[in-house]
């Protein structure tokens, strides 16, 4: 896929990046003013520290008594892959954060065009790119903006099941109907969203309940769309009965009256 440098898409992930990367700046710059170490502390040393065990090959627990499953390693993974490439950095790991941050806004984008149309996905993915929430978030270590995109792109697969492709134009002809995804690509999308939940999960657990809450949902929407289709077909006869019926009874009542 060519991506040109005009492109909208690749304006909204510049202007998002630069935002974050501004306000990186300038919350180091804060920091290290006030002497301070963290924004938030608590939450992002104990993140720290199992990162720092994860690069030096270490067990995973952190506190005493020691404790190995009170932090999901998906963010920990990511402060460590920070600390593997940079050094124990954490303006370089906010860096990173922030540019992660970034490319959830374009998944945003990605999501609207594929529920509406480009414009749509333009308004949610600026609105993303611009929200001082997600901005500021993106300045810190800690996981709300990681599984913020984790989610994005998570329901991005979901988007594709639910809402149908384009058809492509036969030769010679322009066509406009939409052609239902076939179940080999409902599968594909089914794995790929199951997949990439899979990556919410171990940022936050509490996405856990995502992937069976979807496959019901699914589920219902196909099982509701065929009784639906179903109860149309075998009623339709009966309704052009009773319309048929109604018609002429009121066309006979008309005709006495006058």
């Amino acid at each position: 896929m060519k991506i040109s440098l005009r492109s909208p898409v690749v304006w909204l992930f510049l202007v998002a990046w630069v935002l974050r990367l501004g306000t990186v700046v300038v919350v180091q710059y804060t920091l290290d003013r006030s002497g301070k170490t963290w924004v938030i502390a608590g939450d992002a040393e104990g993140y720290w520290d199992l990162a720092r065990k994860l690069v030096a090959g270490q067990p995973y627990e952190i506190y005493t008594p020691p404790r190995q499953v009170l932090r999901m390693p998906g963010f920990p993974a990511i402060l460590a892959a920070s600390m593997a490439l940079f050094g124990e950095s954490l303006f370089a790991a906010r860096l990173v954060l922030a540019t992660i941050g970034a490319f959830g806004c374009v998944g945003v984008y990605w999501l609207g065009k594929r529920l509406a149309n480009h414009r749509i996905g333009l308004i949610a993915g600026g609105l993303a790119a611009l929200s001082p929430i997600f901005i500021g978030f993106s300045a810190i270590e800690l996981t709300e903006t990681a599984f913020a995109v984790a989610a994005v792109f998570s329901l991005l697969p979901v988007a594709g099941m639910l809402a149908p492709c384009p058809a492509p134009a036969s030769s010679g002809t322009l066509t406009t109907t939409p052609a239902i995804p076939g179940w080999r690509s409902v599968i594909l999308l089914g794995l790929a969203a199951g997949g990439l939940a899979g990556v919410g999960c171990y940022l936050r657990p509490s996405w856990l309940l995502f992937p069976p809450a979807l496959g019901l949902f699914l589920w219902l929407v196909e099982g509701i769309g065929r009784v639906a289709t179903g109860a149309t077909q075998t009623l339709s006869p009966w309704a052009v009965f009773v319309f048929v019926g109604v018609v002429l009874t009121g066309a006979a009542v008309s005709a006495v009256a006058t």
